[in-house]
């Protein structure tokens, strides 16, 4: 039996219905979202008629739930679904359980009981994943801010945007380190505008094509602190 490049486990994770993931905002678009999810074939700047239109509803939907943050600490996730809306049928044995690993602690950052005031999440994210699954838990109110990178890029659609992180401290996870994640912390640390970089260890996958493991041994290198998940949060609370 073929494998879906998608895990069509997600909705049900996150306590949405339907067995594929899509915000019923963006329905009418299921089908285009869903070909670009499984063949990436765009330009960075979002140029064809269709991508214009999607970009502008994406927009329209992230100013009703964008929150302006009070708190310092943030917690940055560069496509924190890319591997599971697009690159599942790349995993096998133990990139699957490294996979299943990742995704279950997203998971449970996203379902528990989680200190917004103290800790604020930030997305990063293209239109079509934003259209799939990051708009329906900003919705909720599991993720605090989104912000559009380009079509298969690291680097935030307006650069702008990247002001929101002035003189704040900056916890990084998502996918890819070594492409689209590695270009977020890289920008922002050439900017100099954060008060500190750290990387969350356990919020960080490699690309599983061409890899026997999709977990790095060090993220951040002379640019920050790696850190666990664990200790990201003992430090908030110490500080708070």
């Amino acid at each position: 039996m073929a494998v879906q490049h998608f895990d069509i486990s997600l909705n049900s994770r996150f306590g949405f219905r339907g067995s594929c993931p899509i915000n019923p905002f963006f329905v009418e678009w299921q089908d285009y979202v869903y070909r670009h999810l499984l063949n990436r074939n765009g330009d960075a700047f979002y140029s064809s008629v269709e991508d214009k239109s999607l970009l502008e509803l994406c927009h329209k939907h992230a100013s009703l739930y964008n929150k302006d943050l009070s708190t310092s600490n943030l917690l940055v996730l560069t496509h924190p679904f890319y591997l599971h809306l697009s690159h599942m049928h790349y995993l096998y044995n133990n990139t699957r359980e490294q996979a299943e690993s990742y995704i279950n602690t997203l998971v449970s950052l996203f379902t528990n009981n989680f200190p917004h005031n103290k800790l604020g999440i930030v997305v990063l994210d293209p239109i079509h994943y934003y259209a799939a699954l990051s708009s329906s838990l900003l919705e909720d109110g599991k993720i605090d801010r989104i912000i559009f990178t380009k079509y298969d890029e690291g680097k935030v659609l307006d650069s702008n945007d990247l002001e929101f992180f002035r003189g704040k401290d900056l916890f990084f996870g998502g996918g890819y380190y070594g492409h689209c994640l590695s270009t977020s912390i890289r920008d922002v640390h050439e900017l100099g505008i954060a008060r500190s970089i750290h990387a969350v260890t356990d919020l960080v996958v490699s690309s599983p094509q061409h890899s026997l493991s999709i977990k790095p041994r060090a993220v951040l290198g002379v640019k920050g602190k790696d850190m666990t998940w664990d200790e990201v949060m003992q430090m908030i609370l110490d500080n708070t």
